[in-house]
């Protein structure tokens, strides 16, 4: 301003003043006291926009200075493996399946390898109180509602919800040590506020070392004000199995409540010998609610006393209910959690592999593999199934018959089929996938993995080199 203020009062002198000898030389004067404001304003503007500069620059460098610091603070402070921090492999578990539980077993080794020093980063997730802004939830709506192919091409996000649940997600299956665990829980299973006691009551049940420890918390968790609350102690009761033989008495009282009822007799079912005395109480119940209710009671009296012939009776019934394949199914899972103990259901499930239900007869599958280690009987039911007009009967019953034998050539050649015949890029990815589980048995596949190995979609490219190592080289494993 101030030199504007000089150059408007040079104009306005110049054009007044007329060049008398005697105004000459006031003239000159004038002039050289206007240059001299003038350099003087010059100097001073320079100077301001040096420091201004020097200002900026300083604060440019301290603000990545301290950004640095931070990271190395925090990376420092982080378990890390294979040369990655922590919150690297925790942003890959919760981006590799975002809306499913669990991640694929190297990033979910990558977490349990740093043992117990990851179980506070992973409370800290779990407990947090962040939201999204409404940018992220529209951004990560749009996102999820989208094809998988344009999904790839967008920046990857998780919702702050979804972080939650994959932090205590990974937090139960890496079964850390319940005396790690209980500390930086005891805050939050007294917390007023009932999600933080939901999530620090989940995780509980997955505790690994030392589990016993946590059942007086779940065990006064029964009698939470809040159902939901009370259901997942009981859930978690139920997951701890023989641990929560403590929790017996509670648990029996705890069937009087139809709202957590479910968890409890199943928890009473997994508590071993300790739980037969609620028998009594059990067998009440069997002819009570619907029935998916009695079965659920069927199955833990039969657990804890395979000669109870009424309740296996109930769970056989339950899968032969051709109205039903729900109950089918359930009646599948059922004894899947049972394992060897319902070895006397071995043939009734090899029946039900001819089930027309997918999730039927895989599920029973699945049951019989648990139960024993020779599942020869069900291989008839599964080469029917590969004449299926039905792609998922094909491709599903192809992966039992290599399950089962790794070296039953139907299954290997439908197998093959779809990984050739540019078939979607999930049943590609998943026939791959269970050549590599085949291991050295599915030799006969390495020519057909070796050409797509090539393939111009990256991830089978990426699912077929790990398949040859798997296969070529089993004992790299």
């Amino acid at each position: 301003m101030r030199s504007k203020w000089f150059r408007q009062c040079a104009e306005s002198h110049n054009s007044r003043v007329k060049l008398s000898t005697a105004n000459f030389g006031r003239a000159l004067i004038f002039r050289d006291f206007i240059a001299d404001a003038l350099s003087k304003e010059r100097q001073d503007l320079e100077v301001m926009a040096g420091r201004k500069k020097l200002f900026t620059s300083a604060f440019i460098g301290a603000t990545i200075s301290v950004f640095m610091v931070l990271c190395v603070r925090r990376n420092g402070s982080e378990p890390g493996y294979k040369g990655k921090p922590l919150s690297f492999w925790f942003r890959e578990y919760c981006l590799a399946w975002p809306n499913a539980s669990g991640a694929p077993e190297p990033i979910t080794d990558a977490i349990r390898a740093m043992g117990s020093d990851a179980v506070p980063y992973l409370v800290r997730e779990l407990l947090g109180t962040n939201q999204d802004s409404g940018i992220r939830k529209w951004y990560v709506r749009l996102a999820d509602s989208l094809p998988l192919a344009l999904q790839r091409g967008l920046p990857r996000s998780i919702s702050a919800d979804q972080r939650r649940d994959k932090a205590g997600d990974a937090l139960f299956y890496t079964k850390p040590s319940a005396y790690v665990l209980l500390p930086l829980l005891t805050n939050a299973l007294n917390s007023p506020e009932v999600m933080l006691r939901r999530r620090a009551l989940f995780v509980l049940g997955g505790a690994g070392n030392g589990a016993r420890a946590a059942v007086p918390y779940l065990v006064a968790a029964l009698k939470d004000p809040d159902t939901f609350a009370r259901s997942i102690a009981a859930q978690s009761l139920k997951l701890l199995r023989a641990e929560a033989a403590p929790a017996v008495p509670e648990l029996i009282e705890a069937l009087n409540d139809p709202r957590i009822r479910w968890n409890a007799a199943a928890a009473l079912g997994n508590a071993g010998s300790n739980g037969k005395s609620a028998l009594p109480a059990l067998n009440r119940l069997l002819d009570t609610g619907s029935n998916r209710d009695r079965l659920n009671i069927a199955a833990a009296i039969y657990k804890l006393d395979p000669a109870q012939s009424a309740a296996f009776a109930i769970i056989i019934d339950a899968l032969k209910q051709k109205n039903d394949p729900k109950l089918r199914k359930d009646a599948a899972w059922t004894l899947r959690a049972m394992g060897p103990v319902a070895r006397d259901a071995v043939p009734d499930l090899v029946k039900t592999v001819k089930d027309q239900n997918i999730e039927v007869w895989t599920t029973a599958l699945d049951a019989l593999k648990r139960i024993t280690t020779d599942n020869r009987a069900a291989i008839p039911a599964l080469l029917e199934k590969l004449n299926s007009p039905q792609a998922g009967d094909r491709i599903n019953a192809a992966a039992w018959l290599v399950r089962i034998d790794p070296n039953e050539p139907h299954g290997l050649a439908v197998l093959t089929e779809y990984i050739q015949s540019g078939a979607g890029a999930g049943d590609r990815y998943f026939a791959i996938d269970v050549l590599a589980e085949a291991g050295a048995g599915a030799k006969a596949a390495i020519p057909v993995l070796k050409a797509v190995s090539k393939d111009k979609d990256k991830e089978v490219r990426k699912h077929a080199i790990e398949a040859l190592k798997k296969i070529e080289f089993p004992a790299a494993k």
